[in-house]
């Protein structure tokens, strides 16, 4: 009885250390942000939209937990460029989700092109009234004018607001 009382009050076993194999994953490693920016600009130079988006939304969502990005790497034009490849590949509630973030940018260039991209998502989306008024804010522009009418114009038909549709 003696022994059992002692080994009732001996420590647990030490856990024991498995050694690594093909079967066991390594610990995971961060990439830095350098490089998944690397990547995802070699995506979008070959045209792998879905790859970029991949690749930019696990950046954006690195800066969102507070790492910073790398010196020079502006966070709108990241997100606009996350936007277009989004909007891209189908994904138009994601696009439009980035793009409506951007609309209050304070550059006026990246407005305008979260604008474009924001009216294209929703009308892709099936959204036409919503996108109706992203379209005629943009009607104004010197580049994006004249195409904005002609989506908005679309968009409006869609939408059954035939007043607009005709501009």
């Amino acid at each position: 009885s003696a022994s059992a009382s002692a080994s009732a009050s001996a420590s647990p076993p030490a856990p024991t250390r498995v050694p690594s194999s093909s079967s066991t994953p390594a610990p995971a490693t961060v990439i830095p942000l350098v490089h998944l920016l690397a990547e995802a600009e070699s995506h979008r130079a070959a045209k792998r939209d879905a790859e970029t988006a991949v690749v930019l939304d696990r950046v954006l969502e690195r800066t969102q937990r507070g790492e910073p990005l790398p010196s020079g790497v502006e966070l709108e034009r990241l997100q606009l460029a996350a936007a277009m490849a989004h909007l891209r590949v189908g994904g138009h509630a994601r696009a439009a989700d980035l793009a409506r973030r951007l609309t209050s940018a304070a550059q006026r260039g990246l407005r305008t092109e979260a604008l474009w991209i924001l009216g294209l998502a929703l009308w892709s989306a099936g959204s036409s009234a919503e996108a109706v008024p992203v379209f005629a804010e943009l009607s104004g522009h010197p580049q994006w004018g004249p195409p904005a009418l002609a989506y908005q114009a679309m968009a409006a038909r869609a939408a059954g607001q035939l007043d607009l549709a005709v501009t």
